[in-house]
């Protein structure tokens, strides 16, 4: 056996248990069930390609929400759009970051989430040393232009710190002072201590970039302002575009539904719209309770610049008993101990079982895989072989939940015989 596998799952050919026993996405995770690396796009196929279409028709605003009637969480919204994330990473000369939002949550708060990921995914690292290259262009460059190439060769990727004297005899904040105002000579509406703040820090500790930017005051300006300085900015670079994936906004809506706080969160949210037309889509997550909110007296304000409506909005279905099926196969071959050929794939589970409970729990991704985890336990405890109809019909409660109904029960092993 493996190491790091349980011998407890091994008459199952399992390393361990593969579904999940609490089913929700967290990206930081090691754990493949809980951290989005077990994904089956062809469940969601249908509502992948939709929503590629519109993320290339760069609409301004993308909601990925539940189809009509269905109201339970679980669906599957935060799996779908944290592993769309992961392919616009891919994406060439575009930047891609996910986002958790929480019922505390701003808008001001999703630009400085924003910004803190483009740091710590070295977009703005690339946008400096694209930026640099421009600057040699400057008439006044504090940094002659061979020594600007020795400096890129130095650091092509993000450093603790910069040793700049190398490169040039000048200060380090004449020198940022002096891109800056080669940068604000490109587009006067930077704000200058954003930029120059931006430049004196990955001149010298680009690591201090995030406590600079928590630091910034600006008399007039907000965190909002902030951002869309350093958006024009790297419009500055060869980035074309931008992809913010703000999961669970709909904690954030619920979190400001009060009146005047729903006025101001959506008045917040259209500046930033505002800033990022042309130059980036924002995709985030609601649940119809948010949509209710969202149309209140205050929502206005955002969905009038980004409606409710079809263009806009992408509803997530209820998966089929068959795609259940091929839900669970996605985790059993993840966990399928190596160099064992069982004779079903699906092997403690057997197809009507899984649809059984796709029956019983519903449509909802998060609610099977978890039945199906207890499904696995109830199994090895009490040494069952093989984990089919017969054994749901036995421990039905413990795996389901709740008393067998022996007329559903009748019904639906009618239904599949």
């Amino acid at each position: 056996m493996n190491s790091g596998s349980k011998p407890k799952y091994k008459d199952y050919l399992l390393k361990d248990n593969p579904f999940p026993q609490t089913a929700t996405l967290e990206p930081s995770s090691h754990d493949p069930r809980t951290s989005g690396e077990i994904f089956n796009d062809k469940i969601f196929a249908e509502e992948i390609d939709d929503l590629w279409k519109r993320i290339d028709s760069k609409i301004n605003v993308i909601y990925v929400s539940q189809a009509s009637g269905v109201w339970e969480l679980g669906i599957g919204k935060s799996a779908l759009v944290y592993n769309v994330c992961k392919s616009l990473k891919e994406k060439n000369e575009a930047t891609a970051v996910y986002l958790r939002a929480s019922t505390k949550s701003r808008p001001s708060d999703f630009c400085n989430q924003i910004v803190a990921k483009w740091h710590s995914d070295g977009y703005l690292w690339e946008a400096f040393r694209d930026l640099l290259q421009g600057y040699k262009s400057s008439r006044s460059s504090k940094i002659p232009a061979d020594k600007i190439d020795s400096f890129l060769q130095t650091y092509e990727s993000l450093p603790d710190r910069v040793q700049l004297r190398v490169f040039t005899f000048e200060r380090e904040d004449k020198v940022a002072v002096d891109i800056q105002k080669w940068a604000q000579s490109r587009d006067n509406s930077l704000i200058p201590e954003v930029t120059r703040a931006f430049f004196e820090t990955y001149l010298t500790f680009p690591n201090g970039f995030v406590e600079r930017w928590n630091g910034l005051k600006v008399k007039g300006n907000d965190d909002i302002d902030f951002f869309a300085t350093v958006l024009k900015l790297l419009s500055l670079t060869k980035i074309a575009y931008h992809y913010f994936v703000i999961d669970q906004f709909e904690d954030a809506v619920r979190g400001n539904q009060g009146k005047n706080q729903l006025a101001n969160f959506c008045s917040e949210m259209r500046r930033i719209i505002v800033a990022c037309a042309g130059k980036a889509t924002i995709l985030v997550t609601l649940h119809p309770e948010s949509e209710d909110i969202l149309s209140q007296r205050g929502g206005e304000h955002l969905i009038g610049l980004a409606g409710l409506d079809d263009r806009h909005k992408l509803d997530i279905k209820e998966i089929t008993k068959d795609e259940a099926v091929g839900l669970a196969l996605s985790y059993l071959r993840y966990f399928r101990l190596p160099n064992t050929n069982p004779k079903n794939d699906l092997y403690p589970l057997d197809d009507d079982m899984v649809r059984y409970v796709r029956h019983i729990k519903g449509g909802r991704p998060r609610d099977i895989l978890q039945a199906l985890s207890t499904a696995i336990e109830v199994g090895v405890q009490n040494h069952c072989v093989k984990l089919d109809l017969e054994f749901l019909k036995k421990y039905h409660r413990q795996v389901l939940g709740k008393v067998l109904d022996d007329d559903i029960f009748k019904t639906f092993k009618k239904s599949v015989s």
